[in-house]
């Protein structure tokens, strides 16, 4: 779809088309000679390398030129415009909403003065939008360990993730910012995610805490732990406002890659991990942050799966989050008393027998391994500084299992009185039963299983 068609929503106004074409055409009169200020500002920047930097650049200002003069008083056709929304959709326009419009239609650099007429109906349906509750904006969120495959990928609608492309600006700061915020030095890699998203969606509400949804999926799905360093809000129509915001030491990420042929699954646990995510406005970092922004069952474990990755030169503290993680959902969510030494067997029951290829015994064997390691590590044992095959053993276990629990809770009733793994292991009714239920999970439509 395209992210700037609002052409089904509301009734056609011929006389608000017109008004716009004509706000459009005096505006362009207006300014058809004066000199446009130059602004200093950082872009960043993708280059051939699939990097991108802060650069300082000096470019035409038409925003500052807007401000010069006063649209309403002056411009017959932004006051005929302004009459119209508010006897006619009893809306106040303000200055600010005309300069955005204008710096829309006509660029922020004013290069489409002299041709502007290819932007008529976009601009109209944007305006159409916003007098509609149907505001729209676009966001960007540079990422840390995702690989795109060619130049975008797309992840559901309105979601897509795309490499850097060399000569692109992916976003603009002003110059008055102070450096320490710019980094100008810093180099982003490999992509970007781009996200559609209206007034009312939780990334206008909470840009910071809605991106979770997205980067928890990517990496769930994909076997990776995916971060965002900086993102920005960009305005489509005009009752959006932009928004800039750097996350400080999010740079721990474990590479995934991401092409035509396993966006599917990303989709699918997209969706799946969509009816938990319920952002609160507390404030903690990530992973931490996930069990506020989650709900039960994956709450909890997700956020030891981001622990356990960021643990990645400690083997032990890696595998001990790794541990937790099961933990809490197999203790949690099972009897609620169940001995921690159950975990391996029931993991093994529960995961060897719902994903083809994963034999329990080798999945029970795992998780006993990293108790192990764990229990050497709490009674004064050698720490390691290398990483181990077992931890990403142990994250593949986790996260197969969040999302095993994520689509029980979801789509039985398995978990409406703790999962009962005990029964299934001893009575064969029982067991009959548990399968049945499971018999619609295919976990290879969520994720990578190899």
């Amino acid at each position: 779809m395209d992210i700037s068609d609002f052409s089904e929503v509301g009734d056609r106004d011929e006389k608000l088309r017109r008004l716009v074409e004509e706000l459009l055409e005096s505006a362009a009169a207006e300014l058809q000679d004066v000199q446009l200020p130059e602004k200093q500002v950082w872009q960043l920047q993708s280059d051939e390398d699939d990097e991108a930097t802060f650069k300082a650049v000096e470019r035409p200002d038409l925003g500052q030129a807007l401000s010069e003069i006063d649209w309403i008083s002056d411009v017959e056709a932004a006051a005929a415009f302004r009459s119209h929304l508010e006897d006619e959709y009893d809306r106040e326009i303000r200055y600010g909403y005309l300069k955005r419009l204008l710096i829309d239609a006509f660029g922020k650099t004013g290069e489409r003065i002299d041709s502007y007429d290819s932007e008529l109906d976009r601009v109209y349906s944007n305006v159409v939008a916003d007098l509609h509750g149907q505001s729209k904006g676009e966001y960007i969120a540079i990422l840390y360990g995702l690989q795109v495959e060619g130049d975008a990928v797309q992840v559901s609608d309105g979601v897509e993730a795309r490499s850097f492309r060399a000569g692109e600006v992916l976003a603009e700061e002003d110059a008055g910012k102070p450096a320490a915020l710019i980094e100008a030095h810093e180099l982003f890699h490999n992509s970007y995610l781009r996200v559609e998203y209206t007034q009312n969606d939780v990334l206008a509400r909470m840009p910071d805490k809605g991106i979770n949804l997205y980067t928890v999926a990517l990496g769930l799905s994909l076997g990776g732990w995916i971060r965002v360093p900086q993102f920005y809000l960009k305005p489509i129509s005009y009752d959006m406002h932009k928004l800039g915001h750097r996350f400080r030491g999010e740079t721990a990420s474990l590479e995934a890659e991401l092409t035509e042929a396993n966006s599917g699954q990303v989709e699918n646990t997209l969706s799946l991990l969509r009816p938990f995510h319920e952002p609160t406005t507390r404030e903690f970092s990530h992973p931490w942050s996930i069990p506020y922004n989650f709900k039960p069952p994956v709450d909890v474990a997700t956020c030891h799966y981001g622990r356990s990755i960021r643990a990645l030169g400690l083997p032990q503290n890696s595998v001990t989050s790794a541990i937790m993680g099961l933990e809490s959902l197999f203790v949690q969510h099972t009897s609620g008393t169940t001995p921690s030494n159950d975990v391996p067997r029931y993991a093994g029951f529960l995961i060897g027998n719902t994903v083809d290829g994963l034999d329990p015994l080798t999945v029970a064997q795992k998780i006993e391994e990293g108790y192990e390691l764990r229990n050497q590590w709490a009674h004064g044992g050698h720490v390691d500084r290398e990483p181990s095959p077992l931890q990403s053993d142990l994250w593949k276990i986790l996260r197969l299992a969040i999302i095993i629990f994520a689509w029980m809770d979801s789509n039985t009733s398995l978990l409406d009185g703790g999962l009962p793994i005990e029964d299934a292991l001893v009575d064969d009714q029982a067991r009959d039963a548990f399968y049945q239920k499971l018999d619609q999970l295919d976990v290879s439509d969520y994720c990578m299983v190899e």
